[in-house]
């Protein structure tokens, strides 16, 4: 797998479309996805965060998305990482591609000093809650509307 640097002009749709995907594991519907929201979201990350907004490639296709940011200091001074998106098409799933794509972030996260990672999913997408758990990660706080904030510690 190749980790690449995203090509808004060129593949805005097929992004989109991974957005969208994503939006429906988590709410069981995409009513609410916002294509104008995203794409301004994919614009500040491409701005502001290119290091952290990848596309997966295989065998020269595109197969998923990531979106994560290294390297933000807590309230204690302690640098950690956050993960926006992991995201693979649906027939590259079950196949520890996702391992992987976990492994390529977290391994940025450790190089850049990072003491933990955080992500936050939506209970209703069980597959990404399973997920999460069985590679480590913690819950962390209370569910809220905006789902369960999630913890894995690096060092």
């Amino acid at each position: 797998m190749e980790f690449e640097e995203v090509n808004l002009e060129k593949n805005l749709d097929l992004y989109l479309g991974f957005r969208r995907d994503a939006h429906f594991l988590s709410y069981e519907s995409d009513r609410e996805f916002n294509v104008e929201e995203c794409i301004n979201w994919f614009q500040s990350l491409k701005e502001n965060n290119p290091a952290g907004f990848k596309q997966v490639v295989l065998n020269g296709q595109i197969i998923g998305l990531l979106e994560y940011k290294s390297g933000i200091e807590d309230v204690n001074g302690e640098l950690t990482g956050y993960i926006n998106l992991i995201y693979l098409l649906p027939e590259y799933r079950g196949k520890n591609l996702g391992e992987e794509l976990q492994s390529q972030i977290l391994s940025r996260f450790i190089f850049d000093g990072c003491k933990f990672a955080y992500l936050r999913y939506l209970p209703k997408n069980v597959v990404a809650g399973s997920f999460y758990k069985k590679n480590g990660w913690e819950p962390k706080g209370v569910l809220t509307e905006r789902g369960q904030l999630m913890v894995k510690t690096l060092a």
